[in-house]
């Protein structure tokens, strides 16, 4: 069972400064994501600069996850950390994300 520092999921803010998307991605490339370079906090400095990290190793390792989606998850819209969660499940796994049911998705 796969246990990451920050446990709540409901919110796009959890994803917002990127910490999470670290985590997993140091699930799979370890030796490209060192997880004491990225901060926890929530200062627009930290959050760009944890999505500059990771962009640079999105780039790397060749995962289609674009700038755009990054700042979307950045700012907080609507369902843009789920898209990005989505893309980079499909990335890392090779596998298509399948939504199994319309009220799935949106109930929480």
């Amino acid at each position: 069972m796969c246990e990451f520092s920050l446990i709540s999921l409901g919110s796009s803010r959890d994803f917002s400064n990127g910490f999470l998307i670290a985590e997993i991605l140091s699930r799979y490339h370890a030796a490209d994501v060192q997880m004491h370079s990225f901060g926890t906090g929530t200062s627009s400095k930290v959050k760009q600069d944890n999505w500059d990290q990771l962009d640079k190793i999105m780039k790397k390792k060749n995962i289609p996850i674009s700038r755009k989606m990054m700042e979307d998850v950045l700012a907080n819209k609507p369902d843009a950390s789920l898209a990005i969660v989505h893309s980079l499940y499909t990335a890392l796994t090779s596998r298509a994300y399948v939504q199994l049911c319309e009220t799935c998705a949106h109930s929480s």
